[in-house]
């Protein structure tokens, strides 16, 4: 047997045997388990950055159908891992901020952040690094929303797997001054500003980042979260962070079945009605005429109602009523929206159409 076919035999005895062990109960976080596994599973949260706890964290909940397999080939690319990577320092540009608590109530915020180093996701990365989201993001976000999913790790969803640095908590202030643990979460510029306007993605991130937390870190949060109106917690803007280029970078998974239990429930009284034209021919602006219903009008106006432009997709939100969104055939000039109340009900939205051609350009001259 070679050095390289002993390595691989090391590498499957090893992912076996902590498999077994997450199965059996065995605790995951280093600080809590076993005098003789203590050493292991710091050493292989130090290598992987939490990535092979993350599988064994499931593994244990019986949510993969093979998770030696998949913990194998975790161990195998660290061992395997280029010299190339370099390790630079970055400071995270704060976008929202997550809230909810630990098993035993205390606070937890996660802020989530933006910064170019992290890279875009694999599956449609040419149209990210454009600025734009691909349209198949958008139709597994919808599909993601509206199904109950109880598939495990699917490589089907490989649109659906963003590139993530979490650094470790850190105790800070909440808004109050009082104590509390935060999360410092970073995904790319361009994910993070598509989350701003469109809802489904923002949501989505969202539990990615708890999902994460709670396998990287062996940490129970609450599945019920709160969006404060803040871009970061803390007494001061998120420090920062350290992340590895040249190799690539960790991709999150997509969340898998047992999230589906702790999903925030949404109410909504009722949902918006709008109406679409397409003003001139050949089109040269569109207009929607949107409609706030009143039992949804305890106290809100038009006035309430958000529109968010981003390529063809319009995104409507307004409190009491649930998340509209509408696809258009072409894509439109976020800049040039302009929104017009009409009466106690009715918004009139407008936006102009953008060629195509003319938004390559800008990507091109952006670039």
């Amino acid at each position: 047997m070679d050095a390289d076919e002993q390595t691989i035999a090391q590498t499957e005895a090893l992912a076996e045997f902590l498999t077994q062990y997450a199965q059996d109960g065995g605790d995951l976080d280093p600080e809590n388990a076993p005098e003789e596994m203590r050493e292991i599973l710091s050493t292989i949260q130090a290598t992987l950055g939490g990535e092979a706890l993350e599988i064994l964290t499931k593994a244990a909940k019986g949510a993969l159908r093979d998770p030696s397999t998949m913990l194998n080939n975790a161990l195998t690319r660290s061992a395997h891992a280029t010299d190339d990577a370099t390790t630079v320092e970055i400071t995270p540009v704060p976008s929202f901020t997550v809230k909810t608590r630990d098993a035993s109530g205390g606070k937890v915020f996660v802020n989530v952040c933006a910064h170019d180093a992290l890279d875009v996701p694999e599956r449609g990365s040419d149209q990210w690094r454009e600025g734009l989201m691909p349209k198949d993001v958008i139709r597994a976000l919808e599909s993601s929303s509206s199904s109950s999913g109880t598939a495990a790790i699917d490589d089907t969803r490989a649109e659906l797997r963003f590139p993530l640095s979490c650094a470790d908590a850190r105790k800070d202030v909440d808004a109050s001054g009082i104590e509390a643990v935060v999360f410092d979460c970073v995904f790319n510029t361009a994910v993070v500003r598509h989350a701003s306007a469109f809802k489904p993605l923002k949501r989505y991130l969202v539990e990615l980042v708890l999902d994460h937390i709670s396998a990287k870190f062996a940490l129970a949060l609450d599945p019920e979260y709160r969006l404060p109106q803040r871009t970061f917690i803390g007494a001061r803007p998120p420090p920062s962070q350290k992340i590895r280029v040249g190799v690539p970078m960790k991709l999150v998974s997509p969340i898998v079945q047992e999230r589906e239990a702790k999903k925030v429930s949404e109410k909504f009284d009722e949902r918006m009605q709008y109406g679409v034209e397409f003003v001139n021919r050949p089109v040269t602006k569109v207009e929607v005429r949107v409609k706030v219903p009143l039992r949804a009008r305890h106290g809100v106006t038009p006035r309430d109602v958000v529109v968010s432009i981003v390529r063809e997709g319009i995104t409507l939100d307004c409190k009491g009523c649930a998340s509209e969104r509408i696809d258009l055939p072409f894509l439109v000039e976020a800049q040039s929206a302009r929104a017009k109340v009409l009466d106690d009900t009715t918004l009139l939205v407008t936006a102009d159409y953008l060629p195509y051609d003319v938004a390559v350009e800008r990507c091109q001259f952006r670039n």
